[in-house]
């Protein structure tokens, strides 16, 4: 596959391709990167693209704080794995997955490798060479990585740079044979080049005189263009953000476009432009920012989901997926702490406040916010459930079964948060040596569901005992 310059853009991904060029060169970061990010959805081959994006990509990374970025490592280290897997079953696939790993952390080698391994699989290595490029940035001493960097860089005839790779692993390893024979190599062939490759990039070519096969390029190149997924959409997207720049006060715009991230579940795109259309409106739609906490929790369940996939049969994976949930639950209770700085009077945050401490097991600090939580009436009993499991681990079992038969007693029907309250309740009841008391509640859900959770051997059981 021939990669593409700019000039061969048209319709809507030229449009795109504009704004994005204007919002890098206007330093207005994460627009750019989701701009180009969908210009590359489109036409992955653009190389113009993927080397601006990546220089927004680290300007943005270098100016984080370093909580920022361990924050994102959970992340990245998920995604390159998830992308390293798709390289040999679908190698533009991979490409996609390991650039939204780079959107976080530009540098990040698993991904880089990636990008370059699956570049180079549908035959486009020029966009391996900005990979190891990106690599020899971060790591200007890894021999290995500038290997492979010279050698493509001989591949297309760009001898050039290939002699700048070799002279660098030379300043670190004098004695490295193959670096030596390198730059022979490439001296001599400079010095005979026609120039093919440098007269393609000044002239603005499509650089197919550096492939082995022009005719293949152009088949391999055409059958890149398979149905996209989602089309109408993206089209509807770029239409709204002509708009955006026509018209930047009208904050519908924005909103729209991030509703319609929202429908495709690319839940991070969706936060930039609601996280814009805030800012723009001065932060002052608490709804916005509301949806923006949300949408930052279902992104890191979506990470989980994806990683439960592979847990179950490879032991990394499955310790990532450990990572991604205790960090799932330290996003979920931040999350609630701001919001109930932000919105004291609303109980429904106190209430998952309480929540969000529960899963993390601080049980004492969950006391007070649920006992705000339960002045909600639409979580009340949710409220009032999680009360009495905190009050039972925290040994306060008269407490607890008081709040249960409580909450139990409010509720006409057996649903399943009444199923929930007795099942706890049963819990509690057990741990205070009061056997058949615990039998007698738990029997009240076996009389309605025999299958929920253990309560049917757990009652069945009591009359083999007796």
């Amino acid at each position: 596959m021939a990669v593409k310059t700019s000039q061969q853009l048209t319709g809507a991904t030229a449009d795109l391709w504009k704004r994005g060029k204007a919002a890098a060169d206007a330093n207005n970061r994460d627009y750019a990167i989701s701009l180009l990010q969908s210009v590359l959805k489109a036409e992955p081959a653009l190389l113009e693209a993927r080397q601006i994006l990546r220089a927004v990509e680290i300007q943005k990374y270098k100016s984080q704080s370093a909580i920022g970025k361990q924050l994102n490592s959970v992340k990245t280290t998920t995604g390159a794995m998830k992308a390293g897997n798709l390289v040999k079953k679908d190698p533009a696939g991979a490409m996609a997955a390991a650039e939204e790993v780079l959107a976080l952390d530009p540098y990040h080698p698993k991904a880089n490798e990636v990008l370059a391994e699956a570049s180079e699989a549908l035959d486009m290595p020029e966009i391996s060479i900005l990979a190891h490029e990106t690599i020899a940035d971060e790591r200007p001493d890894d021999k290995n990585n500038l290997h492979q960097l010279a050698m493509l860089c001989v591949k297309l005839k760009d001898f050039t740079r290939a002699i700048k790779a070799y002279e660098r692993i030379l300043s670190i390893d004098p004695r490295d044979g193959d670096a030596q024979s390198g730059v022979k190599n490439a001296t001599a062939q400079l010095a005979s080049s026609t120039g093919g490759w440098e007269k393609a990039s000044a002239e603005g070519g499509d650089f197919r005189g550096a492939l082995k096969d022009k005719s293949e390029a152009i088949r391999l190149e055409q059958e890149s263009k398979v149905a996209k997924s989602d089309t109408a959409i993206e089209d509807q997207i770029a239409r709204l953000r002509d708009l955006v720049d026509r018209e930047p006060a009208n904050l519908n715009h924005p909103k729209k476009i991030a509703d319609l991230y929202k429908e495709m579940e690319d839940f991070e795109n969706a936060i930039v432009w609601y996280q814009y259309a805030y800012e723009q409106g001065g932060k002052a739609d608490a709804s916005l920012e509301k949806t923006i906490g949300t949408l930052s929790l279902r992104k890191v369940d979506q990470d989980i989901t994806n990683a439960e996939q592979y847990a179950a049969s490879d032991e990394a994976w499955a310790a990532h997926l450990e990572a991604l949930r205790i960090y799932r639950k330290e996003l979920g209770l931040q999350t609630a702490q701001l919001r109930v700085q932000r919105y004291p009077n609303d109980k429904q945050f106190h209430y998952e406040l309480g929540k969000a401490f529960v899963e993390l097991g601080r049980y004492r600090e969950a006391l007070p916010a649920l006992q705000e939580g339960k002045k909600q009436p639409s979580v009340r009993l949710d409220a009032a459930n999680l009360l009495g499991v905190c009050q039972w681990k925290l040994n306060m079992f008269d407490l607890a079964e008081k709040s249960l038969r409580e909450a139990a007693a409010e509720i006409p029907v057996m649903n399943d948060i009444k199923k929930e309250i007795l099942y706890n309740l049963a819990a509690v009841q057990g741990a205070s040596n009061k056997s058949t008391e615990e039998i007698e509640t738990l029997k009240q859900i076996y009389e309605v569901d025999i299958s929920y959770r253990d309560v049917a051997a757990r009652v069945e059981a009591s009359y083999g005992a007796a």
